[in-house]
């Protein structure tokens, strides 16, 4: 059986943490979790609880190593941790972003709705032609014809065809969307030389 370093090293590993990361968001430096780590320090109980408290950590399992290593979070305690997390961070967006949820009417809630399925449904498979597939926002969004219709036809379709514009150059700078013509580009570019 594990040992208690050992479990608190598999917990930061599933958690995709480095260890400096990891430290960070229990308030202590990265040395302090290699030393817990390589079981040169014992961590306290207090210490134990925060880990717990912070990650969803069965503390069953992280002392014993019996049950599942995470608490299940019930829907209800998710929502109350993100509100409570974005009403204590700096970040205008979001709040505004929260703000604006709870002054929506139940009209709006139901546009919300059929945009958030809309954008959540899986895309076409096995398509042989790029025109098929309609990644754009006009797909998704319908103009809306109900009360603050302006605010909601704005928001759903100048606001969020920028910001998709937005996502889709980052994404593909980052690479995780590639574009055919730069493929071809390198390819030809390979030739030349």
């Amino acid at each position: 059986m594990k040992r208690l370093n050992e479990r608190i090293k598999e917990i930061r590993k599933a958690l995709g943490l480095s260890q400096e990361t990891f430290g960070e968001k229990l308030g202590v430096t990265r040395g302090a979790i290699t030393n817990i780590e390589l079981n040169k320090t014992e961590p306290k109980p207090l210490f134990i609880d925060l880990i717990c408290r912070v990650f969803n950590v069965n503390k069953n399992w992280i002392l014993s190593g019996l049950g599942e290593m995470f608490v299940e979070v019930s829907r209800e305690d998710k929502i109350r941790d993100f509100v409570n997390k974005v009403i204590s961070e700096d970040d205008a967006f979001k709040k505004r972003f929260i703000e604006m949820l709870a002054d929506l009417d139940t009209d709006e809630w139901l546009i919300l709705q059929k945009v958030a399925e809309k954008l959540a449904s899986p895309l076409k498979e096995n398509v042989e032609e790029e025109e098929d597939i309609d990644l754009g926002v006009s797909a998704v969004i319908k103009p809306y014809d109900g009360p603050k219709k302006e605010i909601v036809n704005r928001i759903l379709r100048e606001d969020v065809e920028e910001e998709y514009e937005r996502l889709n150059t980052e994404l593909t700078l980052r690479g995780y969307l590639g574009n055919e013509n730069d493929e071809e580009k390198s390819t030809k570019k390979g030739r030349n030389q």
